[in-house]
């Protein structure tokens, strides 16, 4: 039911030269801010992982990731992709000790 491995469109926000955002298009909760743009690839990462495996507890669909072409970016806009392995984010979370909600 699930994959083995996901990838999806990351759009980094430069909200200032000290100031970002990385959200996931096709999980609009899936957000992170930050001063510093490492710390946010790392939390971007995590939460991502963190919404596939609740997700999984929870026997929803993952979402089909939105081709690049179709995403619209403004000028302070920049896409890449992140590439989650099922297994990892589930050993992950778990060990960090994500709380799956009754619905999401």
């Amino acid at each position: 039911m699930y994959e083995e491995n996901y990838e999806f469109p990351a759009i980094i926000i430069n909200h200032s030269s000290d100031d970002y955002e990385i959200r996931i298009y096709d999980f609009k909760e899936v957000t992170v801010y930050d001063d510093n743009l490492d710390s946010c690839y790392s939390e971007i990462q995590e939460a991502l992982e963190g919404e596939i495996y609740k997700y999984i507890c929870l026997n929803k669909e993952i979402p089909k990731a939105t081709a690049k072409e179709d995403i619209a970016l403004d000028y302070n806009q920049t896409l890449f992709h992140i590439k989650i392995n099922t297994e990892e984010a589930i050993k992950k979370s778990k060990r960090l000790g994500v709380i799956v909600p009754k619905e999401l």
